[in-house]
């Protein structure tokens, strides 16, 4: 009668868990944790529930091969909901143009999991000129849900040309947002990465006209974050 979300919390990634259907007081809440492992070693549930496997954790490789075609059929379910709603913010061909269409796309980084919806995600940032729906963008966490993305990207090293692409939008997306100082940076972690990101050569692409990069790209809103040189070398403590 649950189910579990992915959120963010003060730039946290947390897990909630959301009734599914109406349920009467005193009733057990139940969900389905998705074969997530819970410890290297399986551990024993007393829950009673009849619907219940049995145990938390190492799931054996028969019951995954079992449930494997469910949960597959689930993944594509859910991948031709978050593909539609995409496609839905993508009508206008001009961005987001209200604040329920940037709700709209924060709760949906949330739920996409693919470089390609990641990257369409970032365009309808980028190409959208309503000031007030970039801070509203902002307000609605959009730095934290950016991290998340950064963090899973990691330093680079060793990453596929479509990750490499995707840490470009990123770079790019956050040139465009009006971030009014430093600070929100910092409290959203996100400078830290960037800064990682400099010092890999690899990390971060060089801009050039033909890359489809403009300085007047960076017009639309002031902000504080200058895209590094990855050619250039990085200030170390003490020089």
């Amino acid at each position: 009668n649950c189910e579990t979300q992915k959120w963010t919390v003060n730039g946290q990634l947390r897990v909630g868990f959301f009734t599914t259907k109406l349920v009467t007081s005193g009733s057990e809440l139940t969900f389905d944790y998705q074969f997530q492992r819970y410890g290297k070693e399986a551990q024993k549930c007393f829950c009673g529930s009849a619907n219940c496997r049995g145990y938390l954790g190492g799931e054996n490789r028969v019951s995954i091969r079992a449930a494997g075609g469910k949960m597959k059929k689930e993944r594509s379910r859910k991948k031709d909901s978050v593909d539609g709603e995409l496609e839905a913010l993508l009508e206008n061909g001009e961005g987001l143009s209200d604040k329920n269409q940037v709700l709209s796309l924060s709760r949906l980084m949330v739920r996409i999991e693919t470089p390609e919806q990641k990257l369409t995600c970032l365009k309808l940032i980028q190409n959208t000129h309503s000031q007030a729906c970039l801070k509203s963008f902002l307000e609605c966490h959009g730095l934290s849900l950016l991290w998340i993305w950064m963090a899973e990207l990691g330093d680079s090293r060793g990453n596929t040309a479509n990750s490499l692409k995707l840490q470009l939008e990123i770079i790019r997306t956050l040139e465009l947002l009006p971030i009014p100082n430093k600070n929100m940076l910092e409290e959203s972690k996100i400078l830290p990465i960037i800064q990682r990101w400099a010092r890999t050569k690899s990390a971060i692409p060089q801009l050039s006209e033909g890359d489809g990069y403009s300085s007047e790209n960076t017009s639309r809103a002031h902000t504080p974050l200058n895209t590094p040189d990855p050619t250039s070398k990085p200030l170390l403590e003490g020089e």
